[in-house]
């Protein structure tokens, strides 16, 4: 994990925090997730990737929010993070990854 976060600066801004995430989201994920759950069939379809929706879900939990709260606080406040997702979206992929 050490790895992971060699060269993190400080984020300025959500924004920043963010792309800070998504970096160490998909090395987990590249690394860590077999290869029949990451190429999955609708795949080219999707809107996001699953680290990129992994990664609004933890930066809603670091902007301290429910996740209506955040997801709404993000898509009024920073809609280039979550114009394209889909709140259902979230919901499930959030309760899939706690089973």
């Amino acid at each position: 994990m050490n790895d992971l976060l060699k060269n993190t600066i400080k984020p300025q801004n959500i924004e920043e925090l963010y792309q800070q995430i998504l970096k160490i989201v998909k090395e987990l994920y590249n690394n860590n997730i077999p290869g029949n759950i990451k190429n999955k069939k609708n795949k080219n379809y999707a809107k996001m990737s699953d680290a990129e929706i992994i990664s609004i879900q933890l930066l809603i939990e670091c902007l301290e929010k429910t996740q209506n709260s955040g997801y709404l606080y993000l898509q009024v406040n920073y809609p280039n993070l979550v114009n394209y997702v889909e709140l259902l979206d979230l919901i499930d992929l959030f309760v899939y990854c706690l089973r």
